[in-house]
């Protein structure tokens, strides 16, 4: 083989190498990248389903703790019923009463003061009462539920329609717990029951939706 030939044969040697090493290196790139892409994936998906997990969860315990903030706001105050009310303003109006010898005591001024006296501190504490309730529903009740809501507008603002359709469910049963705060026991019962069921479901719903079901 002349020297000419030997030196075509190396330089074909040569470029077929480079051409093999390019190819090769090509293709481990490209299997490093799809793996990439694969790892990236899979901890996307798995970040994405830490924050669901853990936003449910928050409004899973936003709810209950709204519920015990009801319940504790109604038993504090449960002895203020309209029956009571009235048992005490008679028992504190005939207490006032002076002694009646005829009707004319009636009207005479030493009669009225006591009873204008009993009037007015009825009266006062009435308003001490409905200050009480509006200062613990807008120091207990109300910051809870607006935890609760400032959860829900953030996932009901998201794309997920499963979640914004089972929020939109829970929602209306979780405001009318609120609005039930003052209302008679029966009521706030059965608004309590009907939320107590609502939230059975979403945390099914929860539960299947987190693959835990």
């Amino acid at each position: 083989m002349t020297q000419t030939a030997q030196t075509w044969a190396l330089v074909g040697a040569t470029l077929g190498a480079v051409v093999i090493t390019f190819i090769g290196t090509g293709y481990l790139q490209r299997r490093q990248g799809a793996r990439d892409d694969r790892i990236r994936q899979e901890q996307s998906a798995r970040d994405a389903r830490t924050r669901l997990e853990h936003a449910l969860s928050e409004v899973l315990a936003a709810v209950q703790d709204l519920m015990v903030g009801v319940r504790v706001v109604r038993q504090a105050h449960a002895r203020r019923t309209l029956p009571r009310y009235y048992i005490r303003a008679a028992a504190a109006l005939m207490r006032a009463l002076p002694e009646l010898k005829n009707r004319r005591v009636l009207t005479e001024l030493d009669t009225i003061k006591p009873l204008l006296g009993a009037a007015l501190d009825l009266d006062h504490d009435q308003m001490e009462a409905n200050r009480m309730i509006a200062l613990d529903l807008a120091t207990v009740v109300m910051p809870k539920a607006n935890r609760y809501l400032a959860l829900a507008a953030r996932l009901t603002l998201g794309d997920d329609k499963e979640i914004t359709a089972a929020m939109r469910q829970l929602t209306p049963k979780v405001t009318e717990l609120v609005e039930a705060t003052g209302a008679q026991r029966r009521k706030a019962e059965r608004v309590s029951t009907e939320l107590e069921e609502a939230l059975v479901e979403f945390r099914a719903f929860a539960d299947k939706r987190l693959g835990n079901s």
